[in-house]
């Protein structure tokens, strides 16, 4: 017989969140539940029993240990990983090794719903390099039902070096074909990288056949790890003997040694985060999938109310993803929603896309009704001029940070 599913308020009570606010924003930084806190801890606390015997002769065979199972949870084999920090961290790695592949004349691809930091990164790296960035049209394609896939492929000339894409976008929240992508970048010989900063723990991930030559993924958003946990996956000897170490240590710098040897050894680290990732695997498998199901059915119920109050949905939604973008309708002043949200304690993204404003929701198994209907109400208040309480300098001071950062 099958056990029933847990209610949010019950998974609600396995984290560590304020009960003052509705958390909306899971896709944002995350949040980790209780039990793996406690694990971290505890490992913590073994390393500080003995850090010479830990730093000096067990430290690797630990992170090697912890491995396996997340290479088994995301259909890698656990030679092809590595651990980093953060996915900004890995893409940094894989861009900075890939900067002698690039020169005058040579083309970086992104698509225009690229995260900003990896537009910065990019950007940077062609001013170094002399390559020059393009952007596919891949919003204007999607929001019009026409193939992501062709966009992208449509903007391929034979200067394109090496091509970035998210797997699921951050301001928008939908799933691009990347492995669609990846097949005819790669037949072109196109080097595939792909943002995988939303992606493990919310979509079912294999990664022996999304087929790129890169992909990075954060273990602290859906697999509700602790922030400080993510993957580069680089499969086979090939792949890996074109990346350097960001940072150079005692693993060396030989392209013919294993990536993991090379990325693992950056001086003295806390690794705890990436110890306690199989206890995360596990409280996700045993807690979180099974009350899934009705957290989808509460951001469908979310969406379908937010579309009656004038925020369209963006795009054609894959029903997987627990986080949606909906676009703000005119009147409604990105500034004075986002304060007013605060005010009323509830954790959601108002950010944008090209030519767009947007409020990103993320309904996590933890999300309950009431969360849900703080939100609305913000926003039904947000729907009659005048209603919403913020102060001129506020909504200035918010206007600038939205000018300069777009949350992950």
């Amino acid at each position: 017989m099958t056990a029933p599913a847990p209610s949010p308020e019950a998974v609600r009570g396995e984290f560590l969140l304020d009960p003052a606010i509705s958390y909306l924003n899971h896709g944002g930084f995350g949040a980790c539940p209780a039990p793996v806190v406690a694990a971290r801890r505890r490992e913590a606390e073994r390393i500080e029993a003995d850090p010479t015997g830990f730093y000096r002769h067990r430290v690797d065979g630990a992170l090697a240990e912890a491995l396996a199972p997340v290479a088994g949870a995301l259909g890698a084999a656990p030679g092809d990983l590595a651990w980093v920090p953060n996915a900004t961290f890995g893409l940094n790695l894989v861009a900075r090794s890939l900067a002698d592949r690039l020169g005058p004349g040579d083309e970086v691809l992104l698509s225009d719903v690229e995260y900003g930091s990896q537009v910065m990164l990019w950007r940077w790296l062609c001013e170094r390099t002399g390559a020059r960035l393009r952007l596919a049209p891949v919003d204007g394609v999607a929001r019009s039902g026409g193939s992501v896939a062709d966009a992208v492929e449509g903007s391929v000339s034979a200067a394109t070096r090496v091509a970035l894409l998210s797997h699921v976008t951050s301001a928008t929240a939908q799933r691009l074909p990347v492995e669609e992508i990846a097949g005819r970048l790669r037949s072109r010989g196109v080097v595939v990288v792909v943002d995988g900063a939303h992606v493990p723990g919310q979509v079912e991930l294999d990664l022996a056949s999304v087929g790129a030559d890169y992909y990075v993924g954060n273990l602290h958003k859906w697999y509700a790890a602790p922030r400080g946990a993510a993957v580069l996956h680089a499969p086979g000897r090939e792949a890996q003997g074109r990346l350097d170490p960001l940072v150079v240590s005692w693993g060396g710098t030989d392209r013919a040694d294993p990536l993991a040897r090379r990325v693992h050894s950056p001086g003295t680290v806390d690794p705890t985060g990436y110890l306690v990732a199989p206890e995360a695997l596990a409280f996700h498998r045993q807690v979180l999938t099974p009350a899934r199901p009705g957290a989808r059915r509460r951001l469908a119920a979310a969406s379908g109310a937010l579309g009656d109050l004038g925020f369209a949905r963006v795009g054609s939604h894959d029903e997987n993803l627990l986080m949606s973008a909906f676009e703000l309708p005119v009147g409604v002043e990105p500034a004075a929603l986002e304060s007013a949200l605060e005010e009323a304690g509830v954790e959601a993204v108002v950010t944008e896309a090209p030519g767009r404003r947007l409020l990103r929701i993320c309904v996590a198994w933890y999300t309950t009704d009431e969360d849900v209907e703080r939100l609305l109400d913000v926003v039904r208040a947000a729907r009659r001029p005048g209603r919403l309480p913020v102060d001129a300098a506020s909504l200035q001071d918010r206007a600038a940070q939205q000018a300069t950062f777009v949350p992950e």
